[in-house]
């Protein structure tokens, strides 16, 4: 008997998840009606973000969020410039560990020059981002 009832309520649930949501009366994207994602930490002044087709809202929110992100990776940028330096300064006389510095250095150095053409590089290697 309780084999038959648990059964009964596991098939219950599963009929009950499975219905669609449309048979429901609910809207599959609630987000629609409301006019938006609202965002919990706002970028800039943006609270809201779109909903659209496709990747459409991923790619909205990331070029929003692009200048966050070079600036973060900015600040990164410099703190290894900074390590590479004291790197050097410790070193003495280990050529090994003077040598490991500027490399610390010139790697950073190179990820700021990618960064600051990083708009050019992406208007160049895909529209897309830029509208």
């Amino acid at each position: 008997m309780r084999l038959r009832e648990s059964a009964l309520s596991a098939i219950l649930i599963v009929a009950t998840f499975a219905t669609p949501a449309a048979v429901l009366g609910q809207n599959t994207l609630p987000q629609r009606n409301q006019g938006g994602i609202d965002l919990l930490a706002p970028l800039g002044n943006q609270t809201n973000i779109a909903v659209q087709s496709g990747f459409g809202t991923f790619l909205s929110y990331f070029n929003d969020a692009a200048a966050w992100l070079i600036y973060v990776a900015m600040g990164l940028c410099v703190l290894w410039v900074l390590i590479g330096g004291f790197m050097i300064m410790l070193s003495a006389v280990d050529s090994g560990k003077r040598e490991k510095g500027k490399a610390h250095m010139m790697w950073a150095i190179t990820g700021m020059i990618i960064l600051l053409f990083a708009g050019f590089i992406l208007r160049t290697l895909n529209s897309l981002f830029f509208k």
